[in-house]
């Protein structure tokens, strides 16, 4: 057995065995961004195949109140999302939840006000997704952090960052994670030529109260969500994995102190870190600043090290997070390259170019099949072992950036003021048969 074979995020395995349509509850968990411990992995045994824009195929479809980029979250049989609505000058950040078997909405709290920010085209004031423990919701929007109770109803809000507005430049993009009773919450500077500090910092979820904080001023432009990786057996003291420009750098979640780091050539890295057994892997960057890189997880003496695997810097994703499953690791770019690599050597198992409409969200895998969510709404089902086109379905018209969720019997896709509960059909859709 390899050296820390257990390597795994927290509570992996407990929380994808509740991953699933038809869950015999009715409801199913995908209690964070990209689902239990953040891998965009669903353990569900059948997944929707083919669905149509004309609604052939999708279950429901719920108008949000304001905008957002941030992904769904599932919890039992609730849905739980962000968005952010105009009014005037100002903007009302909120947080919805609706009913996974019918849409209906059951309720909207916003948990604060504000001027909007500097943003990204691709961002929007609702960019962070939130993250639930099952009982409380936590939402964050770069100034604000809040928790919320099972109906809605703020338990704390928390301005957390006063010079927010000031300071950014695409906003808030990193989404939370929970780390035992901490709320983890990763801000990095978004300007290089003015002396601000990134930060990474935990809050205890009962009261908001800040337990840490660790900052730094020799990296800029990270939006990648923490990872939280666990040790060999259980006594172990868990991880922190964080993407930064220019270097990976791994933290304690109970008192924030960094614990190992190695240098990389990545810029603004977006797309999020994956981890399966004793493999950490990473796939990001913008311009000419990417690069995708494998460690084997070794211990030696004692003592938890990183071993470089490979790395290449051509077709790497600029915000599309990487699925790792079964020892393979999957990326796609923006332009709609898909490549399956080998995770310990590098060496690629097959290519193909998907239909032309833009990737920014991530990859979800399960039953086999990857799930790539395009701009415009078409979604091409891939097999996982071959890269054959299983089929390219597309869902209304509107634009896409968020990263899709599994819950019950569906596939929770958003666009910036919709949410579609998508369970498929039997057969093709029509304009597949076409």
């Amino acid at each position: 057995m390899r050296p820390l074979l257990m390597l795994r995020l927290l509570a992996l395995g407990a929380g994808l065995v509740l991953v699933g349509c038809g869950s015999s509850d009715g409801g199913a968990s995908w209690p964070q961004w990209r689902g239990p411990g953040g891998l965009g992995i669903s353990s569900a045994e059948e997944l929707p195949v083919h669905w149509d824009s004309n609604g052939e195929g999708i279950k429901w479809s719920a108008r949000i109140d304001g905008t957002g980029t941030s992904s769904p979250i599932a919890v039992g049989d609730r849905v739980i999302l962000t968005s952010a609505k105009a009014v005037g000058n100002r903007v009302e950040l909120q947080v919805h939840s609706f009913d996974l078997n019918s849409g209906e909405s059951l309720w909207q709290t916003t948990v604060a006000r504000r001027k909007r920010e500097k943003m990204h085209r691709m961002n929007s004031s609702a960019g962070p997704t939130p993250v639930s423990d099952g009982h409380h919701t936590f939402a964050y929007f770069g100034s604000h952090l809040a928790a919320l109770d099972a109906g809605g109803k703020p338990v704390w809000v928390n301005e957390i960052d006063p010079a927010y507005l000031k300071e950014a430049r695409y906003a808030a993009g990193s989404s939370l994670i929970l780390a035992g009773d901490l709320v983890i919450v990763l801000r990095d500077r978004e300007r290089v030529a003015e002396e601000l500090v990134g930060w990474i910092t935990a809050y205890d979820k009962a009261t908001g109260e800040l337990v840490w904080k660790n900052q730094w001023d020799d990296s800029c432009c990270s939006y990648v969500t923490p990872l939280a990786i666990g040790g060999g057996s259980e006594s172990e003291a868990a991880e922190l994995f964080v993407v930064l420009a220019g270097y990976v750098v791994s933290f304690d979640p109970k008192t924030g102190e960094a614990l190992r780091r190695e240098d990389q050539v990545i810029a603004q890295p977006v797309a999020s870190p994956v981890v399966e057994d004793d493999l950490i892997c990473v796939a990001s960057g913008a311009h000419a600043h990417r690069q995708a890189r494998c460690w084997e997880v070794v211990e030696e003496g004692g003592k938890t090290s990183w071993k470089l695997l490979w790395e290449i810097s051509k077709w790497v994703p600029d915000t599309s997070s990487p699925i790792l499953l079964n020892g393979r690791l999957y990326l796609l770019t923006e332009k709609g390259i898909l490549r399956c690599l080998d995770a310990r050597t590098g060496k690629m198992l097959w290519q193909k170019r998907l239909e032309r409409s833009g990737y920014r969200a991530s990859l979800l895998a399960g039953a086999g099949k990857l799930y790539a969510t395009g701009e415009t709404g078409a979604v091409s089902v891939i097999s996982l072992d071959d890269g054959q086109t299983i089929a390219v379905n597309y869902l209304p018209e509107a634009r896409y950036v968020a990263s899709p969720a599994v819950a019950g019997e569906c596939l929770l896709i958003r666009s910036a003021s919709e949410l579609h509960c998508v369970n498929g059909t039997d057969g093709p859709s029509q304009s597949e048969a076409a």
